[in-house]
């Protein structure tokens, strides 16, 4: 947003505070037009300090002087809870949805790309002098209808993530039609009409020029009308229309993303990462032994010729795990130092490895463990390429003993006995927590890269690296994938990367997972917060706003263009199941679309191209006879198929043709991974406790 334009919202908001408070015997009530059954209004009333009686978001809840979020009190003590997490951030989401109510009946078909417009103020003025750019964003559309009310609330969200930091006016045009025989448009309520005036609303001596409107009220919302001016001198440019046949326009402007991640990864690289090898477990009659030791006897491992389980220091920016997410640090974006923390690891390397050994780095899934790995090492290892793997932030060694949760029935309150694996690491009460939990583990996902590419592996003693400093490549499943993204997308040691049943734009991702969503709706639901209510819309709309820095949706273009990556772009394979009753399919496309992945065989899919197998680049491959955890659980069918793919992809990127192979198709598969034969246990319940009241 421009420094004239914060600055007279600035003002308007200084007046409007000063008019609601005013007494003067002069005042005279702004009346709202009279509402009929035939008419609808879209709703935009600033004046009563009330964030659901205008379209969000809104630049109207940012201070324009600083820039930071300023959405006032709803006297709830739970939802203030939130609220303030919200205003510590600068701006709103680049990937969450547009909520603009309305009073009266629509046409749900009306709402289209033509009649409802999202346009980028920043590309509009390029487009303006000549540059060959689009300023309109591409949106889909829905309408939900209170069952109360009648009132309908049209949503809208962007097939890719908006531009961050950069100021959009929406645009609602008379094509949208009412609910009513006659046809008629939308409406402008009262003071939409005012703010689209194009004279002031005051003369020259302060009087009021508009009749009906008293000189203090005229005086307070004259600096409104003329902060909204450009974005209605926009709203006419984008459309072509004269303002009389808009009956809404707002703006709001995006935040800030990237920044603390690329400053996390300069401050690794600046420093020394020894490791210290805890257990070795060198020869195949001990690897063998080491397998049948853990109860995984069964999985395939002759290709492995040492286990090696170590640890190493990383840089800690969590405080409490409980409280203290990440804080303001200095002024080159790194957040406060919390210290270190012990990261253990463990690493499977290849039989007969005579040289130091590429490596694929491993990350398991919610409530999962880095021994998943296990599972799968084999595979890399029978082509001399070792694995290994960390455990999430919460996850296996990193769980730090919290006891939150009855583990038998998943509710809040201690139980005597240490939380499971994961338990902790959504949090509803504090979303700064859930996003910065993702963001811990990005960073201890970057230390450990810089334990490989700095040399310090010396696994066997010897004194010499056993993993090579180069040729890095990644494989995460499920929440491996989802918060390993940013990683993937900032990290420019990695090139090729396997993303297994993953997904973006995390708010509804969980809200509509069919695991996970009942356990949140029930979470939010025993503290006041219902399913389907307005209320619940706002939780996930300012969830997603704070989770934007650590989701990988807002990462998709910045992957494909390595722009945080020195410019090294990143090719990356999406391995979906169409019967994936955890990570939804909506999602999973959100994210192959953020990317601009090309769909490889299976079902033609809106927003990608398509292509046959084998191909080469970034896909996006549909299983349509797999589980939710079939990468690892046989149980769940195409264990080998999703195994083979993946590491196909990643073995032939390494040569610089990352390949996507059809795993049904006919012929020799490339790798042999055996039948994995490791059956995870199910996803466990997790904390879902929301703010207190």
């Amino acid at each position: 947003m421009s420094l004239r334009l914060r600055q007279l919202f600035l003002a308007a908001l200084v007046a409007l505070a000063c008019w609601g408070c005013s007494n003067d015997d002069e005042d005279i009530e702004l009346q709202e037009r009279q509402i009929f059954t035939d008419y609808t209004f879209a709703l935009f009333d600033p004046l009563g300090g009330d964030p659901t009686r205008i379209p969000l978001p809104n630049d109207l809840l940012r201070d324009p002087d600083t820039g930071q979020n300023a959405v006032p009190s709803l006297n709830d003590p739970a939802v203030d809870t939130l609220i303030a997490q919200f205003n510590s951030l600068s701006g709103f989401s680049t990937s969450g949805p547009l909520i603009i109510p309305m009073e009266g009946g629509i046409r749900a078909e009306t709402v289209n790309a033509q009649t409802l417009l999202v346009v980028d103020l920043e590309d509009l003025a390029a487009a303006q002098t000549g540059q060959a750019i689009n300023p309109i964003r591409e949106m889909t559309y829905s309408v939900v209808v209170d069952p109360t009310t009648g009132n309908p609330t049209i949503f809208a969200r962007p097939v890719r993530p908006l531009k961050p930091g950069r100021t959009h006016v929406v645009v609602m045009t008379n094509g949208v039609i009412g609910d009513n025989e006659e046809n008629f448009p939308v409406e402008a309520q009262a003071i939409t009409l005012l703010t689209r005036n194009a004279f002031p609303l005051v003369d020259d001596q302060g009087r009021s020029a508009v009749d009906g409107l008293g000189d203090s009220e005229a005086a307070g919302l004259e600096p409104l009308r003329e902060a909204f001016q450009p974005l209605w001198e926009a709203a006419e440019a984008v459309t072509g229309l004269q303002r009389s046949y808009i009956p809404l326009v707002f703006s709001f402007t995006t935040q800030p993303l990237f920044e603390t991640m690329t400053a996390v990864r300069r401050d690794v690289q600046k420093r020394d990462t020894p490791i210290q090898i805890l257990q070795a477990v060198e020869g195949s009659a001990a690897v063998d032994a080491f397998f049948n030791a853990i109860g995984a006897g069964a999985v395939p491992h002759d290709a492995i010729g040492a286990v090696y389980i170590g640890a190493f220091q990383a840089p800690r920016w969590i405080g409490d795990p409980t409280s203290e997410p990440f804080a303001p640090g200095g002024a080159d974006g790194l957040p406060l130092s919390r210290g270190e923390v012990t990261i253990p690891f463990i690493a499977c390397m290849p039989l007969g490895a005579q040289a130091a050994t590429p490596m694929m780095i491993f990350q398991h899934a919610i409530t999962r463990s880095k021994e998943d790995m296990f599972g799968l090492a084999n595979g890399p290892c029978s082509n001399g390429v070792g694995v290994i793997g960390i455990d999430m932030w919460l996850h296996g060694d990193l769980t730090f003993g919290l006891d939150l949760i009855d583990n038998a029935t998943g509710f809040p309150g201690p139980d005597g006995i240490e939380d499971p694996s994961g338990a902790n690491f959504v949090n509803l009460g504090n979303l700064l927590l859930s996003r910065d939990n993702i963001r811990q583990s990005v960073s201890n996902l970057y230390t450990l890269t810089r334990v490989i590419t700095s040399g310090n592996t010396d696994f066997n003693g010897d004194g010499g690296a056993d993993a090579a400093t180069f040729g890095l490549t990644f494989l995460g499943q499920s929440l491996g994938g989802v918060s390993a993204a940013p990683f993937v997308a900032t990290e420019t040691n990695i090139g090729v990367a396997a993303f297994n049943v993953t997904g973006g734009r995390i708010a509804s991702l969980l809200r509509n997972s069919q695991v996970f969503g009942p356990q949140i709706a029930a979470g939010l639901g025993a503290f006041g917060i219902p399913e389907g209510s307005f209320l619940a819309e706002l939780y996930f709309f300012v969830g997603q706003t704070i989770l934007d820095d650590a989701d990988g949706f807002n990462y998709g273009a910045e992957m494909r263009s390595g722009n945080l990556a020195n410019g090294a772009p990143k090719t990356v394979l999406l391995q979906m199941s169409l019967d994936d009753d955890t990570i939804p399919n909506d999602n999973t496309l959100d994210l192959a679309r953020a990317i601009g992945v090309t769909k490889v065989d299976g079902t033609a899919v809106d927003g990608l191209a398509s292509a046959s197998a084998p191909y080469v680049g970034s896909a996006l491959f549909q299983f349509d006879n797999a589980g939710h955890g079939s990468l690892l659980d046989p149980s769940e069918g195409s264990t080998v198929e999703m195994q083979v793919q993946a590491v196909t992809f990643l073995l032939l990127g390494l040569q610089g043709s990352p390949t996507v192979i059809n795993p049904f198709g006919p012929g020799k598969k490339t790798v042999d991974v055996g039948d994995g034969l490791y059956t995870p246990v199910g996803v466990m319940n997790f904390n879902v406790v929301p703010p207190p009241r």
